[in-house]
């Protein structure tokens, strides 16, 4: 078992806020994907909201690589059922272009995630 450095005790501190500012710390929280806690120290701590935008996108990006996996998928199986040459070729390029599409989105994951 590795040795991790033992983390600050944390403190619970009570924050009086009215019906309409709990609504609102709430809904904010969601739509940043993090806890009411975690949202109300980042805005204490750095001044501003969780940037969320590099997770939707690349989110957004995992679901488009999916999208064109499945693609893929289906040309391959339609090029194995086709007896027309011509048709085949044509679906082959189509193929190759879907691929290099889904190795461009694979960088910028990788790219978002850094």
């Amino acid at each position: 078992m590795r040795n991790l450095p033992e983390k600050e005790p944390r403190k619970f501190i009570k924050v009086f806020a009215t019906r309409d500012e709990k609504e609102k710390i709430a809904a904010l929280a969601k739509k940043a994907n993090v806890s009411q806690s975690k949202l109300l120290l980042t805005v204490f701590m750095r001044g501003r909201l969780p940037d969320t935008s590099a997770k939707e996108l690349t989110r957004e990006l995992v679901k488009l690589r999916a999208d064109l996996a499945r693609l893929g998928n289906l040309q391959l199986k339609g090029m194995n059922e086709i007896q027309n040459g011509l048709l085949v070729a044509e679906m082959q390029e189509i193929f190759k272009e879907t691929r290099q599409l889904t190795e461009q989105i694979e960088r910028k994951i990788r790219l978002v995630g850094k």
